[in-house]
């Protein structure tokens, strides 16, 4: 196998890697917020908002 073929291959794998990996953390925060929401655990701010107001209050 060329050099430059397998390089292509192993960039490529590591950018669709890359993609899923975003891809399932935007998807796990979203669920998570959604069930902090449905808990009562947080309002209807974003989560970034609610984790920086409480560490702006010292919680």
């Amino acid at each position: 196998m060329d050099y430059g073929v397998f390089m292509q291959g192993l960039v490529q794998a590591m950018q669709t890697q890359a993609h899923t990996q975003a891809a399932l953390q935007a998807q796990l925060e979203a669920q998570t917020h959604y069930l902090l929401r449905r808990t009562g655990v947080v309002g209807d701010t974003p989560l970034e908002e609610t984790v920086e107001s409480d560490s702006e209050r010292g919680e």
